[in-house]
C-alpha cells in the first residue's frame, strides 16, 4: 500500500513538470539594442568540468559603500536558461535603479536539460535532483557574494531572494534549507539569514512531511500565485512524508506560526503568474521597502479576480512556456 501511494505521489508530482524541450545552458547574447538594460558586468561564481556559472551584476548609480542585494533566479522548467531574456533584464535593471540595490541574476545547472524520459514516474528522481542542484548553486553564488561583499559594495545583512517558477522553487527551497541548516548550507556562516524571499508561482519540496522551519524562522516572504496553476501546485501535493507545498499551503503554515508573509492570489490564473515580474513590479517594490528593508511585520492576504485572461496568457497556460520566453 505504501509503495502504491508513493507511485501516486510521483505521478501527481510530475504533472506540473514543464514540458519543455532540452536547450543549451548558456548565457544568451546581449545585443546592442539592449544597452539600457544590460548588466554592468558578469562574475563567475562556480565552475564544473563542463560548465561555468556566472551572475549578472546590476549596480545602482550611486556611491554607497554597502547596498542591499537581491539575488534573482530565473524560471525555465529546469531546462532552459532565461537569465538574460529582455523581461528579466528590464526587471533587474529597474529595481537596481529605482531602489538603489545591487541585483544579481544568477545562473544554475539545469537538472532536466538532458533528461529525455517520457514517463511521469521516470521523471520523479530527475526533478528532485534538479531542485537540489539549483539550490546548491544558489548557495555557491551566495558564498561568492559574502566573500566579496566589500568589493561588490553589498551589505551582507540585507541579502534577499527573488525567483520565478523554477527559480521561485529554488529561492523558497534555499531559505527552507538554511532555516533547517541542512547539509547543503555548510558553505554559509552560521549567523547568516536571508532578509526576504519573493516567489512568483513557486513551491517548496519537503521529504519530511508538512514543511517545518526548525532552527530559524523563515525570512519575510511574498508569495504570488494563480489558483488555477496546473504546473506548480497552488495548494499542495502530499503523500506520506513527501510534500510539494505551494503558496496557499505555505501561507497557512506561515500564518499558524506567526511568520511574516504576504500572499497575492490570482483567482482564475494559471502558471502565467510566474511571468508577472513587470505587472506586479509596484507590489514587489512596496514589499521590499516595507517588509525587507523597513522591518515591517504586518501580514497581507490579497485575492485578485481576473475578469478576462488574454489569449496569449491562456495559450501559455495550456501548452508550455517556450512561446512566452521567445517573445519577451
Amino acid at each position: 500500500m505504501k509503495k502504491l501511494l508513493l507511485l501516486v505521489f510521483f505521478a501527481s508530482l510530475m504533472g506540473f513538470a514543464l514540458p519543455l524541450g532540452a536547450q543549451d545552458n548558456h548565457l544568451a547574447a546581449v545585443t546592442e539594442d539592449d544597452d539600457s538594460n544590460m548588466p554592468d558586468r558578469s562574475v563567475v561564481f562556480a565552475q564544473y568540468d563542463d560548465q561555468v556559472l556566472g551572475m549578472d551584476v546590476y549596480m545602482p548609480d550611486d556611491n554607497s559603500a554597502a547596498h542591499p542585494c537581491m539575488i534573482f533566479t530565473y524560471g525555465g522548467g529546469f531546462k532552459m536558461n532565461t537569465q538574460r531574456n529582455p523581461a528579466t533584464r528590464r526587471f533587474c535593471r529597474r529595481l537596481a535603479d529605482d531602489l538603489g540595490i545591487v541585483v544579481l541574476a544568477i545562473d544554475y545547472r539545469l537538472g532536466l536539460k538532458d533528461n529525455h524520459a517520457t514517463g511521469k514516474l521516470s521523471m520523479a528522481k530527475p526533478l528532485k535532483n534538479a531542485i537540489d542542484m539549483g539550490t546548491e548553486d544558489l548557495f555557491k553564488a551566495l558564498k561568492c557574494v559574502l566573500d566579496n561583499a566589500f568589493s561588490m559594495r553589498i551589505n551582507p545583512a540585507r541579502i534577499f531572494l527573488c525567483g520565478s517558477s523554477a527559480g521561485a522553487m529554488i529561492s523558497l527551497q534555499a531559505d527552507f534549507e538554511l532555516c533547517n541548516r541542512t547539509e547543503m548550507t555548510t558553505l554559509i556562516p552560521d549567523d547568516f539569514r536571508f532578509a526576504g524571499v519573493i516567489s512568483f508561482a513557486g513551491a517548496l519540496f519537503s521529504t519530511s512531511g508538512r514543511p517545518s522551519y526548525v532552527i530559524h524562522s523563515p525570512a519575510p516572504t511574498f508569495l504570488l500565485h494563480g489558483d488555477a496553476d496546473k504546473l506548480v501546485p497552488y495548494d499542495k501535493i502530499a503523500v506520506l512524508k513527501y510534500w510539494i507545498a505551494g503558496s496557499n499551503t505555505l501561507a497557512k503554515i506561515f500564518d499558524s506560526n506567526g511568520y511574516v508573509y504576504r500572499i497575492k492570489r490570482y483567482k482564475g490564473l494559471g502558471h502565467s503568474v510566474a511571468m508577472r515580474l513587470e505587472d506586479d513590479y509596484d507590489d514587489v517594490v512596496e514589499f521590499i521597502r516595507s517588509s525587507i528593508l523597513g522591518g515591517e511585520k504586518v501580514c497581507y492576504d490579497e485575492t485578485v479576480k481576473m475578469l478576462e485572461i488574454p489569449v496569449e496568457t491562456a495559450k501559455i497556460d495550456r501548452v508550455d512556456l517556450n512561446y512566452l520566453y521567445n517573445e519577451m
